[in-house]
């Protein structure tokens, strides 16, 4: 694949998220990250990309504020792991992407 191809490749993932309602974001030359609602898709002025996904995971928060030290893929999980504990609850701990 030459470089004209892998960046056609990239143009083609951006679109297709954007076809399935998934965010997307452009940069112009000196600018910073930014969602886009209507791209005008001018790939000589600004690039693309697939808005990334901020990272996930569920907690035990104790009733002092104390966080566990194990973290899970699904509250599920965090609950047959903290059956019969009453002093805390599940809490979701998302990444902030800026």
């Amino acid at each position: 694949m030459n470089d004209a191809q892998k960046q056609a490749a990239e143009y083609a993932e951006v679109l297709l998220a954007f076809s399935r309602g998934e965010p997307v974001q452009a940069k112009a030359e000196n600018g910073g990250w930014a969602n886009v609602f209507v791209p005008s898709w001018d790939f000589h002025a600004c690039q693309y990309r697939v808005a990334p996904k901020p990272a996930e995971a569920w907690v035990w928060v104790y009733e002092s504020g104390m966080i566990g030290s194990t973290t899970w893929a699904t509250k599920d999980r965090l609950e047959l792991n903290h059956l019969g504990t009453s002093n805390g609850k599940p809490v979701l701990m998302r990444e902030v992407i800026e």
